[in-house]
């Protein structure tokens, strides 16, 4: 009753925001009511999706998600998916294998995944058709999937020079750096994943310490947890010199490590101008770098200076389509006094290392007729031959190379066999040469190796220098190759997936033809 007296007493002014305030609240209550409903009838749901899956050979060990759920038949066999995986995704994993002999296995594996948003009433179906020799199939996504007959993978492996393979501590790594003795390793536990054997009680971000001689675990430190809206990693950088470890994250803070004890050696991070997604060292100087074209540059751990890229863009960046979406500075290496720094937009900066003096800029912002528009291709790794060809990688376009002594520009498109493919769909030949996207590349001898991301084979691959000619194929890892050092006649590399490998590149004595 005094409610209904004290709104009888309001004015019309106040009558129309009470109401106003009052709606919005329904619609807040109702729009988590929705959300919390969506997410209950998935998580209610015992399966979320399903798979249809026939094969040419019988008899084969079917696994979902580790499990094995039957053997293969030339018929359609259904099977209902669970929820699996973070906030309802349902993350699968079919792997199809069975020893032949002792050298050979068939084999197929796809991950795949179902998103909760889609209505769980009317099943997502995945349907997956197993032959040798599968027809040319012009449906997207393909339903012919070819079934491998292939070498088993250990043998595979030393083959093509593997020689050894250590499981990290945790899940998921991108990042790693080292010194004279050890490696340093960004890891991430993840409690959500694809295969439950993986599934760990911890979720968390840390840093993991390896023997570089033989791989043996040192220790590890986790590192303060920060909550970052839709990221795959908070910390995303690090660096060492004698005493210390550096470590970069999302929030635009650097962190100081003791090397021995892995302990903070300050209070609080230090906070930088743009968030950090590299750290590179050389001397005594530490060059931090990231979104918001800003390189930030320390001698000594005193702060030298700031780069600001946006004061030296290229003249055509602005006829870029959707150029501000990447400002963000990829990589920076030094060579003789001279830091380059590359990016998103297709251009490389050079300043002078000692005062951060703009010095030139090689810039290959052009227009594709292929899109119709103006494009600046990403510029990725880069690296130094015989102390004089400074190599860039540009997004899908191979290698920009610079002669540091004459100022030469030239470039390799693809670093690939050139293949043409007729096509009965166009009646025509076309060029199905692979495209190069390089994502770390080293040199050893006169042999460039170098990985791919997200690419359909995730193989590390040995380009001559001298032939011109990719020579030979490493295989038998698991994951992106992150991170690439040479130690001696010896390869490292780090895997996204969580593992550490070597290789021996005597094996590029004898090389495998390239696949």
């Amino acid at each position: 009753m005094r409610f209904i007296l004290y709104f009888k007493k309001l004015t019309i002014k106040q009558t129309v925001l009470f109401s106003l305030l009052l709606l919005v609240a329904i619609g807040i209550y109702l729009h988590l009511s929705k959300e919390r409903d969506v997410y209950d009838i998935v998580q209610g749901k015992k399966h979320y999706g399903t798979l249809l899956l026939s094969c040419e050979i019988e008899g084969l060990p079917i696994f979902i998600d580790e499990q094995q759920v039957g053997v293969t038949r030339k018929e359609v066999q259904t099977f209902k998916l669970p929820v699996r995986g973070v906030y309802g995704t349902a993350d699968h994993e079919v792997v199809v294998r069975q020893e032949v002999d002792a050298e050979r296995e068939y084999y197929f594996c796809e991950r795949f995944s179902f998103n909760r948003y889609i209505d769980v009433e009317k099943k997502p179906v995945k349907q997956i058709v197993l032959s040798l020799s599968p027809p040319e199939d012009h449906t997207f996504p393909p339903i012919q999937q070819a079934l491998d007959l292939r070498l088993k993978p250990d043998l595979l492996a030393r083959k093509t020079g593997l020689v050894r393979d250590v499981k990290l501590k945790h899940n998921r790594a991108w990042n790693m750096t080292e010194d004279e003795s050890c490696l340093y390793v960004l890891t991430r536990a993840e409690k959500d994943l694809n295969r439950p054997s993986e599934r760990e009680p911890v979720e968390g971000e840390y840093v993991e310490v390896y023997d570089k001689k033989t791989l043996a675990f040192i220790g590890e430190q986790q590192l303060q947890p920060i909550f970052v809206y839709d990221s795959f990693d908070t910390y995303n950088s690090i660096a060492v010199d004698d005493d210390t470890i550096y470590i970069g994250n999302r929030v635009a803070q650097l962190l100081r490590l003791e090397k021995q004890s892995l302990k903070p050696k300050r209070a609080a991070p230090e906070e930088i101008d743009g968030w950090i997604s590299g750290l590179s060292r050389f001397q005594d100087y530490l060059i931090a770098y990231g979104e918001g074209d800003r390189i930030t540059v320390f001698k000594n751990d005193e702060l030298l200076y700031v780069i600001d890229e946006k004061k030296h863009y290229p003249d055509n960046i602005e006829q870029i389509h959707d150029y501000d979406d990447y400002n963000r500075i990829n990589n920076v290496f030094i060579h003789k006094g001279l830091l380059y720094a590359t990016n998103f937009r297709g251009f490389i900066n050079v300043y002078a290392l000692e005062d951060g003096r703009f010095v030139k800029q090689i810039n290959t912002i052009k227009y594709e007729e292929e899109w119709n528009y103006v494009v600046g291709r990403n510029i990725e790794a880069a690296g130094v031959y015989q102390e004089r060809y400074l190599y860039f990688s540009i997004d899908l376009a191979g290698l920009l190379i610079l002669d540091s002594q004459t100022g030469a520009v030239s470039q390799i498109p693809t670093l690939f066999p050139h293949e043409k493919e007729y096509s009965e769909l166009f009646h025509e030949e076309l060029d199905v040469t692979k495209q190069t996207d390089i994502y770390k590349m080293v040199f050893y001898r006169h042999f460039l190796l170098f990985s791919e991301v997200n690419a359909r084979n995730e193989f590390l691959y040995a380009y001559d220098l001298e032939s011109r000619k990719i020579v030979h194929t490493f295989k038998g890892h698991r994951g992106d190759i992150t991170e690439l050092f040479l130690h001696g006649n010896h390869l490292t590399g780090l895997s996204s997936e969580g593992r550490l490998y070597r290789w021996d590149l005597s094996v590029l004595e004898q090389p495998l033809a390239a696949e």
